[in-house]
Formats: C-alpha cells, structure tokens, sequence
C-alpha cells in the first residue's frame, strides 16, 4: 500500500518539499562505479580532485595552526594562565593556584643531609686566588654513592653556587652548568684571595617544591689576609649610580619585613624599571656573621589585592621592593641582595644588620 505524499499545509512553505530536492540533487553529483576496477583504479580526473580537496585541508589546517601558534606567542597570551603555567614551568619555580591567579610559593629550603642527599665539590689542586678556575660539584645519593640524574632547574638554573670568604668579605653567586653527566655541573670561579671559602648550593629534584640546600667549605692556598669584622653598617648604598635604601628592623624569630627603595643617585628620580632576575624581583642571601647560617630569600611582587604573583618577563618593579627574612638568633648579619636594573646589568648591594 503507498501512503500518499504529505503536503504543505495552508500558509506553510513546503520546506520538506525543497530540502528533499536539495537533497536528490547532492545524489545525482555520485555515480556509481561500473566495475570493482574502476573503484580500484579509478581515472586520472577523479584522482587528481581527490589530491587537490586534501591538499586544500591541509594548507587550512597548517594555516590555521601557524596562526593559533603566533596568537599563543603574543604578549598578551604569555601573560594568561596558560602562559604563566608554562614560564613558571620552564624556571622551576613552585606555585600555588589560588582562584583565577598563579601565585608563587617560597618554601624553605630542605638540608642535604636530611634529603639523603650530598654534594661532592672537586676544585683542581694548586688553585691560585684572583685566578679563574673550574669547579665541579656533583649531587650523590648518600645511601647508594651514586650520582642523582633527576635533577631540574630551580628559578631558572640548575643550580645556585653562593661562594663567600669565611669572614663574609667576598661574595659571588654562579650557576654550575650540567656536565652532561649524571648529577654533575660546572662553573668557572675565581676565589679573590687565599682563605677559607663557605660554598652554599641549591639545587632541585623533578617534582619536588623545596630545593636541596648543602654547605662545603673549601681552602685556597696562600698567604690569606687578616679577617675583617663584620659590623653594623649604613643603611643606603649608590651601585651603578642606583641608590639603595633598607628599611625595616631584624627581629629575632619572626619574619621580618625589610623594604628596598631605589632612586636615581644624581637626580633622586625613583627608579621603578626593574627588570627580573632570575624568575624573581630580587635575589637576597643572607648568612650571621660567623657564616654558620644561610638563607637564600626574594624580593616579594604583588597584584592591585596585595597577593603575591609571579615576576614575568616584561614586567618593571619599583622604587619599592620588599622582602621577608627570619633572623634565627640574635647577632650581625650580612645582606647581599641583587638586582637588574633596566639595562639588564645585574648590580649586588651589600648591607650589614643587627637582629635584636
């Protein structure tokens, strides 16, 4: 039995009527091969539409991928989550999300030893001060004696050399580079004169939000001079025509806030183009006069809320810049904090404080 056709009612427009046309009109575009060897081997014509429709598709596509990728590129894009989530990734620095904003998260360093962990500096024999010279430092598992390979960077280097004289008179912060062998790296150093030398690395495992902290003391021959007295001293200093300020008080067991303020020295101008350094506004070691304690801090940046966020390529910081520091006990206490200025030197500003 055949139903009849349905028909458009009074006042409607008969859409199913065009489409079904539409439609018997995309069939009749396909014809039916005749034999299989024609769907084997089909003509030159049809294969040659084939190529040029999927040579069409990929040229959109690449297009559009090389378009999407020089967006991702953009400045405006690197400063979005996913921008930041892969910067912060590429430096090694820790983070917390918290709502719409990553903000970074400075966590205490974790001692070597506690880590099961060791660093083995080896500093050629017959080293000469004032002299560069290379020295290895090797990371090794203290169970097994083997070097560790899971190593990843932290705020942007391998790992983080502070070298320093016993009585604190020197200072130099250098990043050791892998040697391409597992759990080891090396810099050139020149150690200024004879002495005893405190030597303080940081360094990171894959995974972890705490970096690995271990202190060596290595002997430079020669005639070492007198030790000088680490004293309380002035709390501004002209670098590279910057003047620095510190403000803030040291205060025993608590963390002390202490602000950095920057100013031109000729005209007094604040100086508020401070590039970042090393993942981070400002580096700031601080060690007690005996050399007994390290502490490796950065300068804080915050958003319009006050929170902490990430110092990002491209963004300036100042005149201000403040810092958080626990003083374990009572005692002098030496500051170098460090800085790039606009013109991308790097400048160190020394200050010496008493936490009371």
């Amino acid at each position: 039995m055949a139903w009849p056709a349905a028909r458009p009612c009074a006042g409607q427009r008969g859409d199913g009527d065009e489409l079904g046309r539409r439609g018997q009109l995309r069939l009749r575009r396909f014809r039916r091969p005749a034999t299989a060897q024609e769907i084997l081997h089909p003509p030159l014509r049809a294969r040659v539409g084939q190529y040029v429709y999927l040579t069409g598709i990929a040229v959109v596509a690449l297009a559009l991928g090389a378009g999407l990728t020089a967006v991702s590129r953009m400045d405006f894009a690197a400063r979005g989550m996913n921008g930041q989530l892969a910067w912060a990734q590429g430096t090694g620095m820790p983070m917390r999300p918290a709502m719409s904003v990553m903000m970074t998260a400075d966590v205490s360093a974790t001692d070597a030893a506690e880590a099961g962990l060791d660093v083995r500096l080896d500093l050629p024999a017959g080293t000469l001060p004032g002299v560069a010279t290379r020295l290895v430092a090797t990371v090794v598992d203290n169970r097994t004696g083997k070097p560790v390979g899971d190593l990843t960077r932290t705020h942007e280097a391998w790992m983080h050399l502070i070298a320093t004289r016993a009585d604190l008179g020197t200072f130099a912060h250098v990043h050791p580079q892998p040697t391409g062998r597992a759990g080891q790296f090396a810099v050139d150093i020149t150690f200024p004169i004879a002495g005893r030398y405190i030597v303080n690395t940081e360094f990171r495992r894959q995974g972890q939000m705490a970096d690995v902290h271990s202190r060596k003391v290595l002997t430079v021959v020669g005639s070492a001079p007198a030790p000088v007295t680490v004293a309380e001293g002035p709390r501004s200093a002209v670098v590279d025509g910057v003047r620095v300020r510190l403000d803030g008080d040291a205060e025993v067991g608590v963390r002390s806030g202490l602000r950095y303020t920057f100013s031109d020295a000729a005209t007094g101008r604040p100086v508020d183009d401070l590039q970042p350094y090393l993942a981070a506004a400002g580096h700031v070691v601080i060690m007690r006069a005996d050399g007994q304690t390290f502490v490796h801090e950065h300068a804080e940046v915050t958003d319009a809320d006050g929170r902490p966020v990430f110092a990002l390529p491209g963004q300036t910081f100042g005149p201000e810049l403040d810092v958080q520091v626990e003083f374990p006990t009572a005692g002098t206490y030496r500051l170098w904090a460090q800085f790039r200025l606009a013109d991308g030197d790097v400048i160190t500003v020394p200050f010496t404080v008493h936490a009371r």
